[in-house]
């Protein structure tokens, strides 16, 4: 997966790059079809993956909120670095 800021340009190679992510992903479901295209090509849930939508430069205060409030959930020693990772890209800006 790619991520692109809403400031970020959408060119035509990011436009194909993206396209074949999404075409290799399904392609590695288990069976035929295992993973549906529709799951592919759809909008991110914002509660699931509150972790990628704190990477954008417009988070607003309340999501940011729910963010840290799932740091204190995670149990993983590889997630609560991912979190950090995500926390520390954050402050950068």
């Amino acid at each position: 997966m790619e991520y692109k800021s809403p400031e970020d340009g959408l060119d035509i190679d990011a436009f194909y790059k993206a396209g074949a992510y999404a075409g290799l992903y399904k392609s590695y479901g288990e069976t035929t079809d295992a993973i549906k295209a529709d799951i592919v090509t759809g909008e991110l849930d914002e509660v699931s993956h509150i972790w990628l939508g704190a990477l954008s430069e417009r988070v607003e205060k309340q999501r940011m909120v729910r963010l840290l409030e799932n740091v204190g959930r995670l149990s993983g020693k590889a997630d609560r670095e991912f979190a950090d990772s995500v926390l520390e890209v954050r402050n950068c800006r």
